[in-house]
Parts: structure tokens; sequence; C-alpha cells
């Protein structure tokens, strides 16, 4: 509150028109509009009145966010703007999902054996930015790189992952990145005089758990996001591609992209989901699971085939 309160003064003094917001964090509650306690609040962070564009909510208290950004608890929820008037409500608008981007760039040599090695780097802008900063600053380097290890850890089993790098750590202005290298045992499966490998080392799609026969609330997953990952891979000698086409499924949630490009000695898959909308009323539960039910089994049945020329 104390820092949210000298940015409030701070920005008075410079003649700008700014009050104070009030509100309940989705992660504490709902605001109950005919019960104004004051007690109920979670969240104190500043509403500047800007003369062509309304309002824009500044939270200067919040850890590793920028200096226009707004965590995503308190993103599309009504606060309360405290005013000598007596104070209004106003919705805290919702970040687009291309300000919130993860971005995985991945380069693997695969061998005549089907092991592969190489390189990845992670890219965290938004919201997944400031909650990883969040979490790795104040640990110890060794503390950060064993979160950090066993997240890897679960997404590539069996994998052999070394020379752990961390960058932009201590600033809120540059995205997170996280380097590594790895190397993948049988990473592709010899059939006959074929490798078969499945891409997308770090496509993962979650599906909701919700009892929704008994919810009476709407859902409200975090926040948009895209989830970008190219894989650039280099082929084992006298080793071609089978022909991959492209395939996409768009809905008013999101879509969901994947586009294979062929090089002489290798080629770069790259996958790209958006999910624009976070905000489901009761019934809409089953478009929901749908959207990501189906993106999920598209992934998982994602393979491609490399063929030795003869």
């Amino acid at each position: 509150m104390e820092i949210t309160l000298l940015a409030l003064a701070m920005l008075r003094e410079a003649g700008l028109e700014a009050y104070l917001a009030l509100a309940v964090s989705r992660q504490f509650g709902v605001l109950r509009r005919d019960f104004l306690s004051p007690h109920q609040f979670d969240q104190a962070f500043v509403g500047l009145v800007l003369p062509d564009e309304g309002l824009l909510f500044l939270h200067p208290a919040a850890p590793h966010c920028p200096p226009l950004g707004i965590p995503w608890d308190v993103q599309g929820i009504l606060v309360l703007i405290c005013t000598p008037g007596g104070g209004g409500f106003a919705r805290v608008p919702v970040s687009r999902a291309e300000d919130n981007l993860r971005e995985h760039w991945i380069e693997l040599a695969v061998g005549p054996r089907g092991d592969a090695a190489g390189t990845v780097m992670t890219t965290y802008r938004g919201q997944e930015n400031m909650e990883l900063k969040s979490l790795l600053a104040p640990l110890t380097p060794a503390q950060r790189a064993d979160v950090l290890m066993t997240a890897i850890g679960s997404r590539l089993k069996n994998a052999e992952v070394g020379d752990l790098v961390i960058r932009n750590l201590g600033s809120y202005r540059e995205p997170l990145e996280v380097e590594f290298s790895v190397r993948l045992p049988a990473f592709a499966k010899r059939q006959g005089n074929q490798l078969i490998f499945s891409p997308g080392l770090f496509a993962q799609v979650l599906l909701p758990d919700l009892d929704h026969e008994r919810r009476t609330q709407p859902i409200y997953l975090p926040y948009p996001f895209v989830a970008r990952i190219v894989e650039k891979i280099s082929l084992p000698e006298d080793f071609q591609v089978q022909h991959v086409g492209p395939r996409s499924y768009r809905s008013d949630i999101g879509t969901h992209l994947v586009e294979t490009e062929v090089l002489p000695r290798g080629l770069v898959w790259e996958r790209k989901l958006v999910q624009q909308r976070i905000f489901f009323q009761r019934g809409e539960y089953f478009a929901l699971q749908h959207f990501l039910s189906r993106i999920r089994n598209a992934d998982s049945a994602a393979t491609i085939a490399l063929y030795k020329a003869r």
C-alpha cells in the first residue's frame, strides 16, 4: 500500500489526475458491491485519467511488473475508484494474448541411431515473465537451478540437461530467458529404414479439472497468451523428410497452427497456440473443453518420418 500511495502522490504532484483503485483479486474472492467494507479488498493500485484514452491502471507495488503492466489476477474485474465525489466502479481491461508470449527456440541434431542433441532457449514475456521472476528472484542460484531443472525434467523425460543459463532476472523491462543444452536418447525410433519422432518438445495443453455439473460461477482462466515453439532439426547424413503438410484449427476461443518447412539437410517445425478468450459462462464449459482437447489430441498425434535415401 505504501508504494501505491507514494506513486499516487507523485502523479498528483506532477499535475496528473490520479485516483486510488481498490480491488478484490481473482485469487482472493469476488467484490461485494452491496457491502463495501475495506476489509474485503486485497489489492490497491492507481487509476490514471488520460484525456483521450480514459482510465489507465498502474500497479507500482506488483513484483516485477513493468511500469504500464497489471497482474493477471486483477484483470477483467470491477474495481472501486476512490474519488472526492464518493467513488465509482470501473473494469480493468484484459491484456492482449500477444502481450503474454512464451517462445521456445530449439536446435537439435539427430544422429543415425535416433539420438538427438542441441540447445533450447525459452523467452518469457508478460504475465509469465512476472510470475517466474517473482518465483526465482528470492532464491539462491542453486535453488533457481533446482526449480528450473525440475520443471524441464517433467517435460523432457530421460533427457540429459546441462549448461543452464538464466538471463534478465533482475530487469523488469527485459524478458526472462532460460537457455540450456540437452541430449535426448532415442529421440527418434527406428522402423525399418525410417526414423520416426514426435516434434513439439514443450507442447502442453492442460484441461481444466472442473465440476461443471455443480458449478454455479463462470470460468475465468488466468490470462490470454501465445505459446510458440520453433524446432530446427538437422538430419543424419543420407536421410530425408517425408512431406508434412500444415495443420490449423481456429475458433472464437483461439487458434492452433502447425507448419513444417523442409530444408536440404533438415527441417523447421513451428507450432503456435493462441488463446484469446479467458472468460466462459458455465454453459460454455464443453466448448472450452472441446477446444483444448482437440489441440492436445493433435499435438499427441504429430509425428515426422525420416527415411534413408537409397
